[in-house]
C-alpha cells in the first residue's frame, strides 16, 4: 500500500476506508424504516405495531454489532502482521459468539421482550402485530449476525465496497420483500405488519447468503480457505472480543 505524508492524503485515504462502512451500517439500519413507512399503509394499527417492534429490535441489533465489531481490530493486526492462517479461527470464534448472541436474544424476547409489550396496556391488535414482527424477526437474527461476522472479515482486509455493496443491494430487495408479504401480493399471504418481519428476516438470509458466495468465489476471501479446519470454541479470544467490542455496541 502506498503510504501517504500529507493530510489532504491521509483524510483522503480515511474517507476511502470509511465511507463505504458508514453506508453499510446506514443500509443496514434502514429495514426498520422501511419497515415502518411500508407497515403504515396498512393501517394505524400495523404502523403502531411494527414501530414498536423496531424500536426494541433496533437498540439489540446496533448493541449485537458492537459486540461482534470488537473482531476487525483483532484480524487487522493479524492482517497486518502477516499472521493470515490465524484470521480464520478469529473468524470462527465471532461464529460461535453470534451463535451465543442469538440464543441469549430469543430466551430474552421470549421471557422479557414480550412482557414488556404485554405491559405497555396496548391494543390486541397493536400487541399481535408487535409480537408477530419480532418473532418473524428473530427467524432471521442468526444468519443475520453471520452475515456481520464476515462483513467484518471482509472490512478488516480492506475491501469495505465489496461489504457496502452487498449491504445497498440489501436494501431494494428487503422492500420488495416487504411489498410481497406485507400486501400479499404475487401469491404470498398478506400478514400486514407482520409481514415487515417477515420481509426484513428474508432479508437478513439474503445478506448471509451474498456474503458466503463472496467468500467462497472471489479472491482474497479464498486464499484463507486453505486454513480452514475445525476449530473449536476459545474462551479467550470470545473475551477478548467482547472486551473490545462491548464499548462499540453501548
Amino acid at each position: 500500500m502506498r503510504q501517504t505524508f500529507s493530510i489532504k492524503e491521509k483524510i483522503n485515504s480515511l474517507v476511502v476506508v470509511l465511507l463505504p462502512i458508514i453506508i453499510t451500517q446506514l443500509s443496514l439500519v434502514s429495514t426498520g424504516f422501511f419497515d415502518t413507512v411500508m407497515a403504515g399503509n396498512v393501517s394505524g394499527i400495523a404502523l403502531a405495531g411494527v414501530a414498536i417492534g423496531v424500536n426494541l429490535w433496533m437498540p439489540i441489533l446496533n448493541g449485537s454489532i458492537g459486540i461482534i465489531s470488537g473482531l476487525t481490530p483483532i484480524i487487522s493486526q493479524l492482517y497486518g502482521a502477516k499472521e493470515e492462517e490465524k484470521i480464520i479461527n478469529v473468524v470462527i470464534q465471532g461464529l460461535y459468539v453470534a451463535t451465543i448472541l442469538t440464543v441469549l436474544i430469543i430466551i430474552g424476547q421470549i421471557f422479557v421482550v414480550d412482557s414488556i409489550i404485554a405491559s405497555m396496556n396496548l391494543e390486541y391488535e397493536v400487541e399481535h402485530t408487535a409480537k408477530g414482527f419480532l418473532q418473524a424477526i428473530s427467524c432471521g437474527i442468526l444468519p443475520l449476525f453471520f452475515a456481520i461476522v464476515m462483513r467484518n472479515f471482509i472490512d478488516s482486509l480492506g475491501k469495505t465496497r465489496v461489504t457496502m455493496l452487498i449491504t445497498i443491494l440489501a436494501v431494494p430487495f428487503n422492500i420488495l420483500m416487504n411489498y410481497l408479504f406485507i400486501f400479499g401480493k404475487c401469491g404470498f399471504p398478506e400478514l400486514g405488519g407482520i409481514g415487515a418481519g417477515v420481509g426484513s428476516a428474508i432479508t437478513y438470509w439474503f445478506m448471509a447468503i451474498m456474503n458466503i458466495v463472496v467468500l467462497l468465489k472471489l479472491k482474497p476471501f479464498t486464499d484463507y480457505l486453505k486454513y480452514q479446519k475445525h476449530y473449536k470454541p476459545n474462551l479467550q479470544l470470545w473475551k477478548e472480543q467482547i472486551k473490545i467490542g462491548l464499548p462499540i455496541g453501548m
